[in-house]
Parts: structure tokens; C-alpha cells; sequence
């Protein structure tokens, strides 16, 4: 008679697991889980991992097929000696690893930061170009806008001018013609005078 094959739930690896009823290596691997989670299976925390039914465990635990006797780790000094300064070795390289991670990320957050700060100067340069090219249209518009009028005013000047000089150029006219008959008018009462003095 073949002797019955117990299995401890939390020294079993995953063949032996398998070798449970309906337990497979899906299965298995998450028995195998939940033990490196919580350290020591019981009967309850067993029956209460997802994805296996906990029906099936009733049966191996009343049969003694399932177990649950704790894992006693045993140390040798002379191990535990050899292993100690790999320890250290480990430490001190998670340490470098971890200064050099933080130098990393100190790095990215000044490149970070003077990404952000190119970009916030790129913005200002172009909203000053902006304000500019509006401030130099303004002054455009401005002066041409005081130009036209200048020479507006400036013609409406000549024009008065013009007009000033041609009513001169009349009156003068005028009063040359006038004095002209003046003139002529004295010359004849002189002419007239004198013949009659001469008849006396």
C-alpha cells in the first residue's frame, strides 16, 4: 500500500503543488504568491485567495493531505559569515544606484526647468515683436495721418494766396486805370485853361 504524499502549503513549490487536485500551475502560482505576500498560509487565508474555489481545500485539510506547518529557516554561521560582506556590497551599490538616481532626476528637473524657461522667453520675445509691430503701425498711421493734414492745410494756404494775389493784382489794375483817367482829366483842364488864358 503506497504511503499517502503530504503537502505542506508553505514549503511546496510549484510541482508539488500541482500534484494537489485540482490544482494546476495557474493555480499554483497563485498559491505561490499570496505565501511570498503574507509569509505563512493558513487554512483561512488559503481558502480566501481569488481565482481557486475554497471548496476544494475542505477535503485535502480533513484527509491530511494539506498541511500548514511553518518554515524553519536554519543558518549556518559559516554561510551566514560568507554572505554577510555581499550584504554590505549589495547595500553600498543600492546606495551609489540610489545617489546617482537622485543626481538623474536633479539633472532632468534643471533641464526640466530651463526647458521651461526658454519657452516662457520665446513667448516674451514674440509678444514683444508683437507690441512693436503695433507700436510701429501706430506711429505709421500717426504720421500719415498728420502729414495729410499738413498738406491739406498747406494747399488750402496757397490757394488763399493765389486768390489774395490775383484780388491785388485787380485792385492795382483798378486804381492804375483810375488814375490814368485822373491824369488825363487834369491834362485836359490844363490845356483848357491854358488856351483860354492865352485869349484874354
Amino acid at each position: 500500500m503506497a504511503m499517502k504524499q503530504t503537502i505542506n502549503i508553505n514549503t511546496a513549490d510549484i510541482k508539488e503543488l500541482m500534484t494537489l487536485k485540482d490544482i494546476g500551475q495557474k493555480r499554483a502560482q497563485l498559491i505561490m504568491s499570496e505565501r511570498t505576500k503574507l509569509g505563512t498560509l493558513t487554512s483561512e487565508t488559503l481558502k480566501a485567495i481569488e481565482g481557486i474555489l475554497s471548496n476544494i481545500w475542505d477535503p485535502l485539510i480533513f484527509t491530511g493531505k494539506v498541511i500548514f506547518e511553518e518554515q524553519i529557516e536554519t543558518k549556518d554561521p559559516e554561510i551566514e559569515k560568507n554572505v554577510q560582506p555581499d550584504n554590505q556590497q549589495v547595500t553600498e551599490l543600492n546606495e551609489l544606484v540610489g545617489k546617482q538616481k537622485d543626481q538623474l532626476e536633479q539633472q532632468e528637473k534643471v533641464i526640466e526647468d530651463y526647458k521651461t524657461k526658454l519657452m516662457i522667453a520665446d513667448q516674451d520675445k514674440k509678444s514683444m515683436q508683437q507690441d512693436m509691430k503695433k507700436q510701429l503701425s501706430d506711429v505709421q498711421n500717426q504720421c500719415s495721418a498728420q502729414l495729410t493734414a499738413k498738406t491739406e492745410e498747406l494747399e488750402e494756404v496757397l490757394d488763399s494766396m493765389q486768390k489774395s494775389k490775383i484780388n491785388w493784382n485787380n485792385s492795382y489794375s483798378m486804381l492804375k486805370l483810375k488814375n490814368a483817367s485822373e491824369v488825363m482829366s487834369l491834362n485836359q483842364l490844363l490845356r483848357l485853361t491854358e488856351k483860354n488864358f492865352n485869349n484874354i
